[in-house]
């Protein structure tokens, strides 16, 4: 897209039709949603508390005190000095870094480079623990890679057939949304939506299967046992290019129609019907999002999706494969550069001794601790936060993420963070995480700052400096840099690994290291990109043209592996104590917590309030009509909302979104149960109850 500048200010932002992925296409928030970034209330110099410039070091649970703006040079001593300090007295273990999908590739490069050799821990993960954690997990084990296996524009252009499961692309991924409409409209295509709410594809789809929520895997187990009993799958592809099958055929004998009718509601007629159009239809695509993922089963659900697709052979061919839709604007980026707590950059494993003495080699420095990090894994976002609050972690570093809004059963949350002992918030907002740091460090935005970004499909696409950032704000690279010299520098150790230093004059200076030490970067360079080269990853040398699809011969582990997924129910379901079933998600105007898009007053005025959708059944039975004030409870917290009268949702579950702050969050419902592979909480389903209130009490709304 194209940012139009008038004396330093963002003035309007228009779209290219060489933009190689949207052309013409922005969303409501690509084409209005600029204001934020010269918003008043941007962070413009270093903030710390007072109580650290009198050398104390604050009590648990004790106020924070009084913010007082700094210099950088004070700043920056204050937390090196921290992070010094820390490690020496509680060793690598009691720190921990949050790094950020909304920063770029290099920037998060350089956060787990700084955890892993200047603080000496795997202690660094961001927010695809709360998203896509189990698409990487589940992926991996099926296939031996974790990303999307297929561009946009070939599924909307090449996909004979589409399944949509657990994901709401016109109002979370809007361009591609649109696509698929058209696909729909220009092409016939059948397309396929499984989701408990009536969101806007359902218009267009062949069928919806509106199942309960939580009943992913007997849903789509019992799409594949349809499909086997009528002989629909691809032995071809089955015999050549994977591998337990037969086991897992035997899985399925259990997930008759008649039983998974019963578990997901859907009825039998639909499962015939939806398994017929896309076991008939190749290639077929199948596109999910946070709907399948942020569940305990949630690596369970994605193993499921990776079994259909190697049952019908759509894998490796255009139109077809596996498309986790990502929610930031770089999570695939952070991922791949490593900002994950068992993986070094390109998805080199932590336990694997190979992989840790080419990044203890590359990154030396003299005197060297031995070893330079460990070698089993560190701790994810909701450890780290819980580590923190019982003192474990003495220091929290958290770049771009807004834990006190993101998180699930923010009471808690919000407890730990309090506890904590030492806690460095880098942003653009004065973000409600801010209210437990004890350093604030300004950050600059997307439009401020030169580096890359790697998209949902594994494009990688520079992003370039446009405007200067406020007051003092600094590229977050930038102050990384610095605090890592600082502190290599207070405990007395100096690089000499070839790419140890932190001496780096420019993000293309970054981009090159990576592609030295990560495999699938190595043939994407500055100039490349400054050519308008857009290259999907792997790109394996400087002649290498990119990859846009996965799998087509073999799969990154050989043979693509079927795995057993059974059924298994919610962690917590409606009870005669809190009868409704909450699932939560986004709205169109507004992107995660809000922190960008509230400041935006035209995105505001098309959503101003937090809505909660009730079912035109269950409005009646609670006395609720539309736009009446509510109060929503769980065993965790509640929250006040305005009710939005809907058959959008079925009866017995509620909708609710997570764009407003404090007593509007429905995070404070949520609640943290993990899945046990990927540690994804449950934030799309938790049991609560509804009640009309008279009116709001005074501060929420």
């Amino acid at each position: 897209m194209d940012l139009h500048v008038r004396e330093e200010k963002i003035v309007r932002v228009s779209s290219n039709v060489r933009a190689p992925v949207n052309g013409i296409h922005l969303c409501v928030k690509g084409r209005y949603g600029h204001d934020f970034v010269h918003h008043g209330g941007r962070l413009r110099e270093p903030q710390v508390r007072r109580y650290l410039l009198d050398g104390g070091i604050r009590p648990p649970n004790a106020p924070r005190g009084q913010w007082t703006t700094v210099d950088w040079d004070t700043a920056l001593d204050i937390v090196a000095r921290r992070f010094a300090t820390a490690r020496m007295e509680a060793g690598a273990e009691g720190l921990g870094v949050l790094a950020s999908a909304k920063c770029t590739n290099e920037e998060n490069y350089l956060l787990q480079k700084l955890a892993r050799q200047v603080l000496g821990t795997h202690n660094v993960d961001h927010c695809a623990r709360l998203c896509h954690a189990s698409t990487v997990a589940g992926l991996s084990m099926a296939y031996g890679s974790g990303a999307m296996s297929n561009t946009l524009k070939d599924v909307a252009e090449d996909a004979a057939a589409v399944f949509v499961i657990g994901s709401n692309p016109t109002e979370q991924h809007p361009v591609f949304g649109t696509m698929l409409r058209q696909a729909v409209r220009r092409r016939g295509i059948p397309l396929v939506v499984a989701d408990p709410r009536a969101i806007d594809l359902t218009e267009f789809a062949a069928v919806h299967l509106r199942h309960r929520p939580g009943t992913n895997v007997a849903l789509l187990n019992g799409l594949m046992q349809i499909m086997l009993t009528e002989g629909w799958h691809d032995r071809t592809f089955i015999g050549q290019r994977t591998e337990g099958f037969e086991a897992w055929c035997t899985s399925l004998v259990t997930y008759t129609p008649a039983r998974v009718a019963q578990i997901t509601g859907v009825s039998e007629a639909q499962l015939f019907r939806a398994a017929s159009l896309l076991a008939h239809a190749k290639p077929m695509a199948v596109i999910w999002a946070m709907g399948i993922t942020q569940h305990t089963s949630g690596v369970l659900n994605v193993l499921a999706l990776a079994n259909l697709q190697m049952l019908l052979g759509n894998l490796g061919v255009p139109g077809g494969g596996v498309n986790p839709l990502r929610g930031q604007n770089n999570v695939q980026g952070a991922c791949d550069m490593g900002a994950l707590p068992n993986v070094f950059p390109g998805y080199l494993s932590v336990p694997d001794a190979a992989a840790r003495e080419l990044f203890a080699s590359a990154w030396a420095t003299t005197p060297a601790p031995r070893p330079l990090f460990p070698e089993v894994p560190g701790l994810t976002v909701t450890e780290m936060i819980g580590a923190a609050g019982q003192r474990a972690l003495r220091v929290l570093y958290i770049v771009g993420e807004n834990p006190a809004a993101t998180d699930p059963d923010l009471n808690q949350v919000k407890a730990h963070l309090d506890s904590a002992e030492f806690v460095v918030l880098q942003e653009l907002f004065a973000s409600n995480t801010a209210d437990f740091a004890d350093v604030l460090l300004p950050g600059a935005a997307w439009a401020e700052k030169c580096g890359t970004f790697t998209n949902t499909e594994r494009r990688v696409q520079p992003v370039r400096k446009v405007v200067n950032a406020p007051g003092h704000a600094r590229p977050d690279w930038d102050i990384v840099c610095e605090l890592a010299r600082r502190t290599l520098a207070l405990q007395g150790r100096s690089a000499t690994g070839p790419h140890a230093g932190w001496d780096y004059a420019s993000p293309d200076d970054i981009l090159i290291e990576i592609g030295r030490l990560c495999p699938s970067y190595a043939g994407i360079t500055p100039e490349r990109l400054s050519r308008g080269e857009s290259l999907h990853w792997p790109v394996l040398d400087a002649n290498h043209p990119g990859t846009p699809i996965l799998h087509v011969e073999h799969f990154s582990r050989g043979k693509g592996k079927f795995h057993v997924a059974d059924h298994v129910p919610p962690h917590e379901l409606p009870d005669h104590e809190y009868p409704l079933l909450l699932t939560t998600g986004r709205v169109l105007p507004h992107w995660h917590a809000g922190e960008m898009t509230r400041r935006v007053p035209g995105l505001l005025a098309l959503c101003s309030q937090p809505l909660v959708e009730i079912s035109p059944g269950d409005a009646a039975r609670l006395h609720i009509a539309d736009h009446d004030a509510l109060r929503l409870t769980s065993r965790r917290g509640e929250v006040w909302a305005v009710a939005h009268v809907t058959d959008r949702v079925p009866p017995g579950v509620v909708f609710g979104n997570f764009h407003f702050p404090d007593e509007a969050n429905v995070n404070h419902l949520t609640q943290a149960a993990l899945d046990p592979v990927a540690k994804i909480p449950e934030l799309k389903v938790c049991a609560v109850r509804v009640s009309r209130v008279q009116s709001f009490p005074p501060g929420p709304l």
